[in-house]
């Protein structure tokens, strides 16, 4: 059986290729922007159902670029075994 795929919009195209690309690019967006833009990859998975899976790993590898600035972050201003203590400590 086979089944057609439904047309995505300009928007959602752009997008998914972007998230295939984005690990190419020379400088990234703010991690607002890419939150943003992770989230409207979530959302188009939800629209284009049969690339869901393509949609949902370019949202996770976009979220990882975000928790890597974080983490950087904590390690520049020396807050990582802060993090690590509490987090021991059952503080979440």
């Amino acid at each position: 059986m086979h089944y057609e795929r439904a047309p995505r919009s300009k928007k959602i195209e752009a997008g998914w290729l972007w998230g295939r690309e984005f690990a190419h690019l020379e400088k990234l967006p703010d991690s607002v922007a890419l939150e943003e833009r992770a989230s409207e990859m979530v959302d188009c998975g939800t629209v284009d159902p049969q690339a869901q899976l393509q949609y949902e790993l370019t949202a996770a590898t976009i979220y990882a670029q975000v928790e890597a600035r974080m983490l950087h972050f904590l390690q520049r201003h020396n807050m990582l075994a802060d993090f690590k203590t509490e987090d021991a400590a059952g503080k979440r």
